[in-house]
């Protein structure tokens, strides 16, 4: 009998990872102290599948928001313009529309003040008058000959009214400059390129629709965020996943599936000497996945925290574009910039970028050559995973389903319901973590 093992994220909580719902709480935490505007963000997106869960009569306050929930959700924020149902669409959650705008720099708000204020001067100075009214200063040295004449002429008696006629003077000189000034202000301002220049650019930017971009760039920080949550350096973490190996005591070849991005088995096989392969490297080489003989063949069906998605290079042998992935050093993950190459289930479209339909391929063959499949953790929330299940378990009645999970009857899923109704020979459910209910396999089914 060929034994495989399917493992979802609650097969990693013994080992410090969050499962799907605690990975929101520690994401929007890890949020809140990093970047505040996009800890709103994913509140508000938060808030709105709690809603959802409201409204489909489920306690929202007791099943929490799953971390692929989210992903999916904001994904779908990103690209809502895009989408078959957009045109039918009248108008989006205001929120949403007041979130995704972009604003200019505050740099390009310094170079729009800076060119009116240049402007501005530049139109004063030109309009100062170039000559003097045209009763110039002739009025005035008049005045003050006359002024000083009178002096002259009565020394032991001088008085403001000597000087009347030179203030006037003076008076009606400022008054015709201003007046000159003031013409010259009135008439169509000359152009300044700079300023025109500077304008167009900040109203070109300012309250403009985002277009998706916020919630794009959200998704990226978060997914980078993932590094500082499902890293495990500590192989004693992962003692309890032990019993996975007992196994190949049976077979030469155990194929576990994981749908987790975190380097638990990886960790467990290099503790215990174990050869284990994720057939990432050939496939990065040939474009197909190596069949092995012996140890484990993990296939990380949603990608993992230490790949890197790269373009290949074109050469003869292969002269069209291609992906590659590279396994990255844990010094790198840690990275500031460093982006894995992930995806999400739930509602997410499968994408041809990467290995990940090639790694799907792979799983359903080595399924539907196994007789026996232990399932830990995992709460069916993946529709091409749950086909692939169904089918395999309509294929023969031979075929045998242990699920181990604490969690299972608290699960609000169509196909766990199903699952439910299978009889127990062929279908058991372990309500226990992960460490005791392998612990617990032996005794479940005759090999």
């Amino acid at each position: 009998m060929k034994e495989m093992f399917l493992l979802g994220a609650g097969a990693s909580v013994e080992a410090g990872i969050p499962d799907s719902y605690d990975m929101t709480k520690r994401i929007l935490k890890e949020f809140e102290t990093r970047s505040k505007r996009h800890a709103k963000i994913i509140s508000f997106v938060v808030g709105g599948l709690l809603f959802q869960n409201g409204i489909r009569g489920s306690n929202p306050l007791e099943i929490g928001v799953n971390v692929e929930e989210l992903f999916n959700a904001i994904d779908l924020l990103a690209n809502r313009h895009t989408l078959e149902a957009a045109p039918f669409v009248g108008s989006w959650h205001l929120m949403i529309d007041k979130i995704d705008k972009i604003d200019p720099p505050r740099s390009d708000i310094q170079g729009v003040y800076r060119a009116i204020y240049q402007s501005v001067t530049k139109e004063i100075l030109h309009a100062l008058p170039n000559h003097a009214p045209h009763f110039g200063g002739h009025d005035i040295d008049n005045a003050l000959v006359h002024a000083i004449s009178q002096a002259k002429n009565s020394p032991n008696y001088i008085s403001s009214s000597m000087f009347s006629e030179v203030s006037r003077a003076i008076g009606k000189y400022v008054i015709e400059i201003t007046n000159e000034w003031l013409r010259n202000l009135d008439r169509f301002p000359t152009s300044s390129m700079a300023f025109e220049r500077e304008f167009e650019n900040a109203t070109n930017r300012i309250s403009k629709p985002g277009e998706g971009k916020i919630f794009n760039a959200l998704a990226e920080h978060m997914i980078r965020s993932l590094a500082n949550i499902v890293w495990i350096d500590n192989p004693s973490k992962v003692s309890y996943l032990q019993p996975l190996l007992n196994s190949l005591k049976n077979q030469n070849k155990l194929t576990i599936a994981t749908l987790n991005y975190d380097n638990s088995l990886e960790l467990l096989a290099e503790e215990n000497h174990v050869h284990c392969s994720t057939g990432i490297e050939r496939w990065s080489s040939s474009g197909k996945f190596e069949e092995i003989n012996d140890g484990i063949l993990l296939l990380k069906l949603h990608g993992s925290i230490d790949w890197a998605l790269k373009s290949g290079k074109c050469d003869e042998s292969r002269p069209l574009p291609y992906n590659v992935i590279e396994r990255v050093p844990a010094e790198q993950i840690k990275k500031t910039g460093f982006r894995p190459a992930v995806i999400f289930g739930h509602r997410n479209k499968l994408t041809a970028e990467g290995p990940f339909l090639d790694l799907l391929r792979v799983f359903q063959h080595e399924l539907n050559i196994a007789n026996k499949l232990t399932v830990i953790g995992y709460s069916f929330g993946d529709e091409h995973i749950n086909v692939y299940l169904s089918n395999w378990i309509n294929q023969d009645k031979d075929h045998k389903l242990k699920i181990i999970n604490p969690k299972f009857q608290n699960i609000p899923n169509d196909f766990t319901i199903h699952l439910k109704g299978v009889s127990k020979d062929r279908v058991e459910i372990i309500e226990e973590d992960a460490s005791k209910g392998l612990q617990k396999l032996s005794t479940l089914f005759d090999k």
